[in-house]
Order: C-alpha cells, then sequence, then structure tokens
C-alpha cells in the first residue's frame, strides 16, 4: 500500500538515526551481515537465472505475441528483484564495516548502509510500477521509485559530510575549515533531496499543501548548498594554491634527476593517438564505458566532490590520466557539469 507522506517522514527518520526494526532485530556482529549479504547474492544469482528462464521462453514464443510480452516482463521483474537483492547485500557489508570503523567512519557506513536500502526500495517500487494493470497505480509506483532515489541520495550525501568530518580531525587548520565547509555543504544538499522526496510523495496523494512547504523547504536547502559550495571553492583555492606551491618545490628539487623517454602518446595527446585501429577501437570503448560510469554515478548520487567521485567510479583501476579524460570528456558529451570548482553534478540537479 503506497505510503503517505507523513509515514514516509517517519520512515524515513527511522532510517536515519538507525532505529528502524529491521536494523534493531537484525545482525549484529561482522560476521553475522557478511552472512546476511552472501545469502542475499545467492538469491540474486537465483534470481538473475529466473530472469534469464523468461527471456528464454519469451523467445520460443510468436514475436510480437501477447505471451512473449509476458514472458519479457517477468524477466525485467526478476531482473529488477535481482538488483534489489544486490543492494540489499551491499547494505549489509556497510553496516559489517562499520562495527569495525569508529565515530564519523562508523556512521557514514551506516549511512551508505541507509542509502542501500533506499536503492532497494527503489528498485521494488519500479518493479512494482512494471506489472501494476492500472496506469494510475503505475504512476504512484514510480514516484515513490523516485522519491526512495531521492532519499538514497540524501543518505549518500549525509555519508560523505561524516567522510569530510572525520578527514578534518586530523588535517592541519586550514584543511580541516575546508572540509568542514564541504560538510555542511553535502548536508544541505541532502536537506534538498529529503524535501524533493516527501514531495513527491505527497504529490501522490494531493496534499497541496505538504507539497508547497516540501517545495519551500528544497528551495531553502538548494539556496545552503549553493552557498556552502561557494565557500568551499574558495577555502579550497587557498589549499590548492599551497599544494601547487610545494609540488613546484619538490619539481625543482628533482630537476635532473629524470628525463622523459620517447613512447606512444600520452592520454592528455588524445586517447587513440599512435595506436593500430584495433588498439584505437579499444581504447574508445574503454572511454565510453568510463564516461557512462561517471554519469551513471552522478546520477545516482547527485553533486558530488571529485574525490568522492572517484572513489565511487573505483577510477583508481583504469590507469593514470583516465579519470580526468573520462570527466572532461563527459562535460564536452553533456553528461555532466561542473557547478563549482571541485563539485560536479549530472545535467539536472535543478528543482522540477
Amino acid at each position: 500500500m503506497p505510503l503517505t507522506a507523513q509515514s514516509a517522514e517517519d520512515e524515513s527518520a527511522d532510517r536515519a538515526d538507525g532505529s528502524g526494526s529491521r536494523q534493531a532485530t537484525g545482525p549484529t556482529s561482522v560476521e553475522e551481515h557478511r552472512n546476511e549479504a552472501r545469502r542475499l547474492r545467492k538469491e540474486s544469482e537465483l534470481m538473475r537465472a529466473r530472469a534469464a528462464e523468461n527471456r528464454a521462453a519469451g523467445l520460443e514464443q510468436p514475436e510480437d505475441s501477447s505471451e512473449a510480452e509476458h514472458y519479457a516482463m517477468l524477466a525485467d521483474a526478476a531482473d529488477l528483484r535481482a538488483s534489489a537483492l544486490d543492494e540489499q547485500a551491499a547494505a549489509a557489508d556497510e553496516l559489517a564495516d562499520a562495527v569495525h570503523a569508529d565515530g564519523h567512519d562508523s556512521t557514514a557506513a551506516r549511512t551508505r548502509s541507509q542509502a542501500a536500502q533506499q536503492r532497494a526500495r527503489m528498485l521494488a517500487e519500479r518493479e512494482e510500477m512494471l506489472m501494476a494493470e492500472d496506469p494510475a497505480e503505475a504512476e504512484v509506483h514510480a514516484q515513490l521509485a523516485e522519491a526512495a532515489a531521492d532519499w538514497s541520495r540524501a543518505r549518500e550525501q549525509h555519508a560523505f559530510a561524516e567522510q569530510a568530518r572525520s578527514s578534518a580531525q586530523s588535517a592541519p587548520p586550514a584543511l580541516a575549515a575546508v572540509l568542514h565547509e564541504r560538510a555542511r555543504m553535502n548536508d544541505a544538499w541532502a536537506g534538498m533531496y529529503e524535501a524533493r522526496a516527501h514531495k513527491r510523495v505527497a504529490q501522490t496523494h494531493g496534499e497541496t499543501d505538504a507539497v508547497r512547504h516540501y517545495e519551500q523547504q528544497e528551495t531553502a536547502a538548494e539556496g545552503r548548498a549553493a552557498d556552502a559550495e561557494q565557500r568551499s571553492a574558495t577555502g579550497d583555492g587557498h589549499e590548492r594554491r599551497a599544494t601547487e606551491r610545494r609540488s613546484r618545490r619538490e619539481a625543482h628539487q628533482r630537476s635532473g634527476l629524470w628525463r622523459l623517454r620517447p613512447g606512444p602518446g600520452t592520454l592528455l595527446s588524445g586517447r587513440t593517438g599512435g595506436l593500430d585501429p584495433l588498439s584505437a577501437e579499444r581504447a574508445a570503448e574503454a572511454l565510453r564505458r568510463e564516461i557512462a560510469t561517471i554519469a551513471a554515478a552522478l546520477e545516482e548520487h547527485g553533486p558530488i566532490d571529485r574525490n568522492d567521485l572517484f572513489r565511487l567510479t573505483g577510477a583508481r583501476y583504469w590507469g593514470p590520466g583516465r579519470f580526468g579524460a573520462a570527466l572532461r570528456a563527459a562535460i564536452k558529451e553533456g553528461r555532466a557539469r561542473r557547478i563549482s570548482r571541485r563539485t560536479y553534478a549530472p545535467l539536472e540537479t535543478e528543482r522540477e
């Protein structure tokens, strides 16, 4: 049964402070969380096998027939359920990490777990939307899916804030101030996404006054986020100039010790320069894949610091220089946009 705006708010608050019934009665030790994650991933594998069986059955039906469409729908539903199980497994792994961590790091892990649970909820709503026979019911589930996605983005932003606070504890005073400002920025973005989620739920029930209330909260939070971004960018500029001065000193100290060697062009001189056609095509395909990964991360998490985007995309495994090249290409292709010196966002983050 669809949530009301008030019940959705109550559940979101439970998830935010870790007092939800699932967490209170669920696994508590690291090993229990890991076992739960393994169990969920096994269920996911079985569900994907079911999706494959349904797709195979659909291929045996006459093309464009109602039977073929039915099996395709069952396969899509099974895939959505498998993905939801994967998110629940990720949530369990984050809770295991939280047990090992302390302070802000532990809070960040628990918050990422809540984000994964909301993504699982989003996928469940999409499955309900897919299976709904009534268009009005399908639209309700579509709105609730978007609301869950916004709650997930909000929890991710809170997690980024906790990570920034954790880093600030061991940082020099100037950098610590920048990190605290970045944390306030992340919290403000989280507030915007939370208000947007509540607004979506209120819209599904025609609660006009609640919609206006949450629209005002969304606008206010967006303004706070923009102000915090500006302050963070100013602080980042001071820190960047100090880093550049250190880098120049180190480069001067190393001068004469290293020499450039002849070889193929670098990523900055062109991803495919000097390569044979087959290698060039492989490099181009890798770039397309990396751009898609960046775009998906921004779409899922919303405005994000460059370092956090680097971590979320797994760019450390791509190779030297490839993340920067892919990020520039994503902006050029309209798959991402830069909203401050170190913050990137999906193409659409404005209020709807």
